[in-house]
């Protein structure tokens, strides 16, 4: 049998390695990698956006409307609304996420000596 201090040998100050208590979501690299090259294809919808005339803001009813709005301002607006939510979906995965108790490990102890039976 091991002496005390050899159960622990290897480990740093003689105490198991525990992991953190919470753990990023690999998702949030994943939505905020995509949220910050998704910015090249909103850059080029706003310029789409900002070169057109509002033609739906001097139409009569809202079908009007609608109907004055081109085909690629619709792209534009849902390359911007793409954009939106891959933010949103960084940042709901940013938020960490506790680690059940069972992923974490236990410190490495001595094992009780047991009385003989």
């Amino acid at each position: 049998m091991k002496p005390p201090e050899a159960a622990n040998e290897g480990q740093p100050d003689g105490i198991g390695s525990v992991e953190p208590a919470h753990r990023r979501h690999p998702k949030a690299r994943l939505f905020g990698l995509l949220s910050l090259l998704w910015i090249f294809p909103s850059a080029g919808a706003l310029t789409i956006l900002g070169l057109a005339p509002a033609a739906w803001m001097n139409a009569g009813s809202w079908i009007e409307g609608l109907r004055a709005v081109r085909l690629e301002q619709w792209i534009a607006l849902a390359l911007l609304a793409t954009q939106a939510v891959l933010v949103w979906l960084a940042w709901r995965y940013r938020r960490p996420e506790p680690v059940h108790a069972a992923m974490r490990r236990k410190p490495i102890t001595a094992p009780e000596a047991r009385e003989p039976d």
